[in-house]
């Protein structure tokens, strides 16, 4: 009884382990992984971040701080808005791709 409970425990065990090693190596992959960024989702993002909707416009500061550098040419176009809300949206996100370690900061 007790080789039928080990050997039960061992394949339990193991399969634990084996979804463990395929969460890890799913979520590492994911944040290595770096995509190039169209200029139609650059510009969605900028509409997105001229939003009235909050959760819009945290949802667009977030992905632009994500994509970084290549956001922040067409950022500083926004920053110099007639639009003081959205200059001041640009100019946070700005700040936030500035203060990102280099690694990030890459397309």
């Amino acid at each position: 009884m007790v080789p039928k409970l080990n050997y039960a425990l061992m394949i339990i065990l193991s399969a634990g382990l084996l979804a463990g090693i395929t969460v890890l190596a799913v979520s590492v992959s994911g944040k290595t992984q770096s995509r190039t960024v169209t200029d139609a989702e650059l510009k969605a993002l900028l509409n997105m971040l001229c939003s009235d909707k909050e959760e819009t416009v945290v949802q667009a500061e977030k992905r632009l701080a994500e994509i970084g550098l290549p956001a922040k040419s067409k950022l500083l176009e926004l920053a110099n808005s007639e639009n003081p809300e959205y200059a001041a949206r640009a100019q946070r996100v700005i700040a936030l791709i500035d203060r990102a370690p280099a690694s990030r900061a890459r397309p």
